[in-house]
């Protein structure tokens, strides 16, 4: 069983967007974000997750919860099984009771990076050292290599290693044929792939063999519970600081050109792991809040993934550049030639990523046809309304430039269109002051003082609810979750408060008026409402 005490630490580490983010393609939407709701099918998103408040919820089948909540109902697993499932995710240790068996992960990680260090020979040192890698560049970032055949499962057996968590890690497999284990990773230079948190996770394996159509050039560890490539990065945990530092992150393709750009001293770069640059590592991204450098390759291959991968952080509200490096050259090419001062040049000369995108997208089109311009112009407008207001507008002028076409014809970009459900409240103040009581449980009282329950006409079951204390009902949940309903401070609540009041107040005497007849006790009803409204004051 797991202790209590370590589900509680590990919940502080859990990010909800980070969990849901890295099986769900997730797209920035103000404060949230926002998805195709897994759990059921629709045309339209309605799958909304929260950072702020790390919940997620969706408006179309009322699926909802916190991360652990998500893992149970997406997996399918147990309480405790979705709670193992989150550790694994992070690299956290859980804590069990005796009776239980921790799994030792962590410990035949680090025994299988020192076994592969120690086998390095002569040989593979000096294939390294031909593509310019230093010995000290060796040593940092922990490089290997993996022997040929299953030499690794008997390392593993000697030092009384579990073959099944050797498995679990993607180190080695069995044959489902018959009872026979062999090494998944064979006579390859290997790159150990560190979590942020800074263990071993997985692995990515160079071949030296030359003909790649019968051999992959790169192997990378499965995906485990360990290890999930789409939201990791190659290097980050040496770099982490010096992008917390330097406030940029410089992103490539190869482990190579990491360890190289390293190696001259722009140790601020990190690598995606055999895969394009995804919404999992959005979240990372943006909790250093560093600007994003994209260098990659000048084939189409590498422009169209720099295209994608600056359309996603734009879209996520990050800012940054993008080098293309030209006649199949990459940065461990310049390295290795002695090329230091002209591989520097280029990155403090980035194309803005915007910019990026909008000569990417033009460059399609044959812009002396006033058909295909006026496509082009669509295309970049529709990028444009995906991105913040103020920052599509800079664009405009650039816009006009590269279409060769005066400002004036370019479309304004106009604000989203505001959100369905807004249109449906009947008064965004109830909505406002629902929200308010949902996050500030004591002004439910305050609330109770002035006004009735059911003053909240379209939010009267609701109220009710929250009365109950029933915060993880769905409809609170869904009004809680929507970053386009503001909350209002205390004195402004109050101040609402005593409004609604004044207006209840001038509905009553206002039925009294219309049905009056000489009737002392009525008289004497409007006049004490009358005194009353007399002494509310809403300034």
């Amino acid at each position: 069983m797991i202790s209590d005490s370590s589900i509680e630490r590990l919940k502080s580490q859990i990010d909800v967007v980070d969990i849901i983010g890295s099986v769900v393609e997730l797209k920035k939407k103000g404060a949230n974000y926002a998805a195709s709701c897994p759990f059921h099918d629709e045309k339209t998103a309605s799958f909304t997750v929260s950072p702020q408040k790390q919940i997620y919820h969706c408006f179309g089948c009322s699926a909802g919860g916190d991360a652990i909540n998500f893992i149970q109902e997406y997996k399918k697993l147990t309480y405790p099984e979705a709670i193992e499932d989150i550790a694994t995710y992070y690299n956290f240790t859980l804590e069990y009771s005796k009776e239980s068996r921790t799994k030792n992960y962590d410990g035949i990680m680090t025994a299988t990076v020192k076994y592969f260090k120690e086998n390095i020979t002569p040989d593979i040192l000096e294939y390294l050292q031909e593509r310019g890698v230093s010995l000290k560049s060796i040593a940092q970032f922990n490089i290997g290599y993996a022997p040929k055949g299953n030499v690794l499962i008997e390392h593993l057996k000697t030092n009384h290693f579990n073959l099944s968590d050797a498995i679990e890690v993607g180190l080695i497999a069995k044959e489902s044929s018959r009872d026979r284990y062999y090494s998944r990773f064979s006579e390859r230079i290997m790159f150990p792939i560190y979590s942020q948190s800074g263990k071993v996770v997985g692995f990515g394996g160079r071949t030296l063999k030359t003909d790649h159509s019968k051999v992959a050039k790169y192997l990378n560890s499965p995906g485990t519970k360990l290890f999930n490539k789409r939201s990791l990065f190659y290097g980050y945990n040496i770099a982490k600081e010096r992008i917390h530092k330097k406030h940029t992150i410089i992103v490539t393709e190869g482990y190579l050109d990491v360890i190289m750009l390293h190696q001259t001293g722009i140790s601020s770069s990190v690598a995606t792991l055999g895969t394009a640059l995804t919404e999992s590592h959005i979240p990372l991204i943006k909790r250093t809040g560093a600007k994003t450098l994209l260098c990659y390759d000048g084939d189409r291959a590498g422009r169209d993934a720099a295209f994608k991968a600056s359309v996603l952080l734009t879209q996520s509200n990050i800012d940054g550049g993008v080098v293309i490096f030209a006649d199949g050259i990459d940065p461990a090419d310049m390295v290795k030639s002695g090329q230091d001062k002209e591989l520097i040049t280029l990155l403090l000369n980035p194309i803005n990523m915007i910019k990026y995108i909008i000569n990417y997208i033009t460059q399609k089109y044959n812009l002396e046809d006033a058909y295909a311009k006026q496509t082009a112009a669509n295309e970049v407008n529709d990028y444009l309304q995906s991105i913040e207001l103020l920052i599509a507008n800079e664009y405009r002028q650039y816009v006009a430039q590269v279409l060769q076409i005066e400002t004036r014809f370019v479309s304004h970009v106009q604000m989203q269109q505001v959100d369905a459900r807004r249109h449906a409240d009947s008064d965004i103040s109830e909505l406002m002051l629902m929200k308010t009581m949902i996050e500030n449980g004591y002004l439910i009282s305050d609330y109770l003082k002035v006004l009735k329950v059911d003053t909240l006409k379209s939010y009267t079951r609701e109220f009710h609810l929250l009365i109950d204390g029933k915060k993880d009902d769905p409809s609170i949940r869904a009004i809680a979750i929507r970053d386009d309903i503001k909350t209002y401070n205390d004195a402004e609540f109050m101040k609402v408060l005593k409004f609604k009041q004044k207006q209840e107040m001038n509905m009553q005497l206002e039925l009294l008026v219309k049905s009056l007849k000489p009737d002392e006790q009525k008289l004497m009803e409007i006049k004490e409402l009358k005194m009353k409204l007399s002494t509310i004051s809403v300034e």
